[in-house]
């Protein structure tokens, strides 16, 4: 599944920015915070915030395909900022690095969302927070929906019920759980709900 998505993502590069939130106006970063920025594309987000954090901070844009970063790096003017490729199942940073973790219509494509949450509350510091934009599903997707990867790479297909998404991020130990925004749209006739959620490390 993940190759499928590489592909696809690969092939819109030029597209910059292809989250399903905007992020911005609910960020509040302050000088010398530490920012990591899941599912980066080719940094829209990241370059945005890199003055805020200032000379004493670092923004760390992830992206699971070559071809986004390649297009960060060759926009990058900023000392603080750095791209990497990589899984968000398997974050190639140290403990509790992060003041704040960000993700824009990413996680949806994770068959393993358990796990994505774990990785996030491992490299935030303790009272860090996440801010991720992302689509639910307004009730449970049929399999024959959720199991083509043409919609996954889609970003609805991996969708799941918002009380199921939550009470992932619960287990993890995040406290302070709190929507920010939301939106209901129609997908092929499945209504879906695209929000913004909140939480900190406890």
């Amino acid at each position: 599944m993940s190759d499928f998505i590489r592909n696809r993502y690969t092939s819109k590069v030029s597209s910059a920015n292809l989250g399903c939130a905007n992020l911005l106006p609910y960020l509040h970063v302050k000088t010398g915070n530490y920012v990591l920025d899941l599912g980066c594309g080719s940094g829209g987000t990241v370059f945005a915030i890199a003055p805020q954090v200032g000379s004493t901070g670092r923004i760390y844009g992830l992206d699971l395909t070559s071809g986004m970063i390649e297009a960060a790096i060759a926009r990058n003017n900023y000392q603080n900022v750095f791209f990497h490729i990589g899984d968000i199942h398997s974050l190639p940073f140290e403990n509790a690095l992060f003041d704040t973790v960000l993700s824009n219509c990413v996680i949806n494509h994770s068959q393993d969302k358990a796990t994505v949450f774990s990785e996030i509350f491992r490299v935030l510091k303790p009272d860090g927070c996440f801010m991720i934009g992302d689509v639910m599903a307004v009730g449970k997707l049929p399999e024959e929906i959720a199991n083509n990867s043409c919609n996954v790479a889609a970003c609805w297909g991996g969708a799941i019920p918002k009380d199921e998404y939550f009470c992932m991020i619960k287990a993890q130990g995040f406290c302070k759980i709190e929507q920010l925004s939301s939106r209901f749209y129609q997908k092929e006739n499945y209504p879906m709900e695209s929000i913004i959620v909140k939480g900190v490390k406890s």
